[in-house]
C-alpha cells in the first residue's frame, strides 16, 4: 500500500511546496523552484547567509544547530510565493524578493499556516516565559495585521494555525500548559473564538486534520502519554483512536486519508527513541505504521528533535515527498506513494 523511494542526489535536501505545476526544494538557505512535470529547475533563490551555507554545506550538523532552515513556503493562488526562513518572512514573484517586516521574533511552525486564496493566517510561537500577549496575523498583499490577540497570562504561543474547508472556520492550537493548551475556533468574518477543547496536555496538539463529522489530532504531551483522537462535532466528546510514543508535529492530508508522524524529543513520557510515520484512513478511522527510523546520537537541545517532516501542498493526493532530522539512515528525500 506504501511505497517509499529514495530520490538520488537528494542528501540533506527538502520538498517545501508541492503543487500541481512547481515543485520548491530547499538546501543550506536556498531554494531550488522546479518544474514538477519535467523536474527542470526554473529558479534559485538565496535567502540565507552565504556564508553560513558554506559552512552548512561542509559540516551538515551546523545546519540544525543553527536552525537554519525553512519553516513554510507558500505560493498563494493569485501567484507568488511567501517564505517563513527562521525567524524571518519574505515574499517572492520570481522578480525581486521583499522582506514582511514584523514587530518581534517568532517562528510559524511548519504546516502551522493557514492559506485561504491570496491570505496568509498564523500566530506567534516563541518562548514567551513571561506569558505577554500573543498575536494571530492576517497577512495578505504582503500586509500584516492582527486579527485576534492572546490576553497576557492565557497561552503561552499558537502552535498552528489550519482552514477547516467543511466549516469555513479557523482553528488555532495552542499550548503549553493546563489552560494554555486550546484548541479554538474562529469564524473568519468577525474573528470570534470559541473554545472547542482546553485544560490539560490532553488537548495540547500542533496537527489537525478535518473530517465531515469531526476532526482528529495528535497531542504534543511531555508528561503524559501521546495519542491520536478524534473529536465528535455532534457530542463534543474526544476518543482516543491510538496511542503513541512521542508527539506529532507534522502532517499531511491525502486523497482519502492523513500521513502524519511521531517526533524524538526526549520527553519525559517517551520511552523508546523511534520516529514513526503513520497512515490514518478517512472512511474507516484506522490507523497504520508506514516505516520507523531510529533518532541520531546528537542532543536533541542543540542539534533539534528528530522528526519526519512534509511540504506545503496545493491539492490533495496520494503522492508527497518525505524529509527528516537527526534521524539513523534518512538523510536522502524520500517519494511517498499511497495506493488509496
Amino acid at each position: 500500500m506504501f511505497k517509499l523511494t529514495a530520490i538520488k542526489k537528494s542528501s540533506n535536501k527538502t520538498c517545501e511546496w508541492l503543487g500541481s505545476d512547481q515543485i520548491v526544494y530547499s538546501k543550506f538557505g536556498k531554494l531550488y523552484f522546479c518544474e514538477r512535470e519535467s523536474g527542470q529547475t526554473i529558479r534559485t533563490l538565496q535567502v540565507g547567509n552565504r556564508l553560513i551555507q558554506l559552512v552548512c554545506s561542509i559540516v551538515p550538523l551546523v545546519a540544525r544547530l543553527l536552525r537554519f532552515q525553512f519553516y513554510n513556503v507558500i505560493k498563494i493562488e493569485s501567484g507568488g510565493y511567501y517564505i517563513f526562513f527562521g525567524h524571518r518572512i519574505f515574499f517572492y514573484n520570481f522578480k525581486q524578493l521583499e522582506e514582511i517586516k514584523v514587530e518581534r521574533q517568532f517562528r510559524a511552525f511548519r504546516g502551522g499556516v493557514a492559506c485561504i486564496g491570496d491570505t496568509l493566517y498564523f500566530g506567534e510561537y516563541f518562548d514567551n516565559a513571561s506569558r505577554g500577549e500573543v498575536n494571530c496575523y492576517r497577512l495578505v498583499d504582503r500586509q500584516l495585521s492582527v486579527f485576534y490577540q492572546f490576553p497576557q497570562g492565557s497561552i503561552r504561543h499558537v502552535h498552528s494555525i489550519n482552514f477547516n474547508e467543511f466549516d469555513q472556520c479557523l482553528y488555532v492550537l495552542t499550548g503549553d500548559h493546563g489552560n494554555e493548551a486550546k484548541i479554538v475556533r474562529f469564524n473568519t468574518q468577525g474573528f470570534e473564538p470559541e473554545v472547542l477543547l482546553e485544560g490539560n496536555e490532553d488537548y495540547r496538539a500542533i496537527a489537525i486534520h478535518f473530517l465531515e463529522t469531526g476532526f482528529v489530532y495528535g497531542t504534543d504531551a511531555q508528561f503524559q502519554t501521546n495519542t491520536f483522537n478524534y473529536y465528535d462535532y455532534q457530542t463534543s466528546e474526544v476518543s482516543v483512536l491510538k496511542e503513541l510514543d512521542g508527539p506529532v508535529f507534522y502532517c499531511q492530508p491525502t486523497n482519502k486519508g492523513l500521513l502524519f508522524s511521531t517526533v524524538y524529543e526526549g520527553a519525559p513520557a517517551q520511552q523508546g527513541r523511534l520516529v514513526e510515520l503513520f497512515y490514518f484512513d478517512n472512511k474507516t478511522k484506522s490507523i497504520q505504521s508506514v516505516k520507523n527510523w531510529a533518532k541520531d546520537r546528537f542532543n536533541t537541545r542543540y542539534f533539534q528533535f528528530g522528526y519526519i517532516k512534509f511540504p506545503n501542498y496545493s491539492k490533495l493526493e496520494s503522492k508527497t515527498f518525505v524529509s527528516a532530522s537527526g534521524l539513523v539512515g534518512f538523510s536522502s528525500l524520500l517519494e511517498l506513494n499511497i495506493d488509496e
